[in-house]
């Protein structure tokens, strides 16, 4: 009953102001990883966001800690008032922290298949361009020279970009999806490029990166797609 509610635009604006605020990098991990997980659903549920609603995803994951003067297309949510978060954080943002919200929103487009278009519209227009702003740029996706993790994507998310990437390519509907537009193939193969430039100290996903790319390429016989 509430989800019909929420998608008929429901106290939508005070949802998404409270959600907001709780995302705030101010306050404790704990707190912003949970309202980040209702963020993932409520999303979901509109169906149709709009853009004040979708920046909301981007802008939850502080990706300072990888790069500390890292520019961004959406910078991170951060109380211009102190007084107005909910439960202040004795620390500033860790890697492992962004990490962990990360992996939340690639184990959240996993788990729903059958929606995965719509979030990986979302990964790739929010995240794709930061992640990988060169191919972004190629792509038409970003048209700013500025902003992104250059030349590389930092090895913790890349890592969990690949890991998650295995997950997709082992579901035939996901695996038609992505193989089924040329750009989402572009994004795939820079997944696997920037994989092979990880640190020789992330030799196992090195590893596994090239053994999914030699199942990918040379072993799987792909669906139909408007490439062939």
């Amino acid at each position: 009953h509430l989800q019909d509610m929420i998608n008929k635009r429901w106290q939508v604006r005070n949802i998404a102001s409270f959600l907001e605020k709780v995302l705030y990098k101010e306050n404790k991990a704990s707190l912003r990883t949970q309202a980040f997980k209702l963020l993932l659903l409520f999303l979901e549920i509109l169906r149709n966001p709009d853009e004040t609603q979708t920046v909301l995803l981007p802008a939850s994951l502080d990706f300072t800690p990888f790069v500390p003067n890292i520019n961004t297309k959406f910078p991170v949510l951060s109380a211009l008032d102190k007084s107005c978060v909910l439960a202040p954080s004795s620390h500033s943002t860790s890697v492992e922290n962004s990490t962990k919200m990360f992996v939340t929103l690639l184990g959240h487009m996993t788990n729903r298949a059958k929606q995965f278009p719509f979030w990986w519209n979302l990964f790739k227009t929010k995240f794709i361009i930061t992640l990988y702003p060169d191919i972004s740029k190629q792509l038409g996706l970003l048209d700013d020279n500025s902003t992104g993790f250059r030349p590389y994507c930092p090895p913790p998310l890349q890592t969990e970009i690949l890991r998650e990437l295995e997950n997709w390519l082992k579901n035939t509907s996901i695996l038609h999806f992505l193989w089924s537009d040329e750009h989402n193939v572009q994004i795939m193969l820079e997944i696997f490029r920037q994989s092979f430039h990880l640190p020789i100290s992330c030799n196992e996903t090195i590893k596994k990166s090239k053994d999914l790319y030699q199942n990918l390429f040379l072993i799987i016989q792909y669906p139909k797609s408007n490439l062939d």
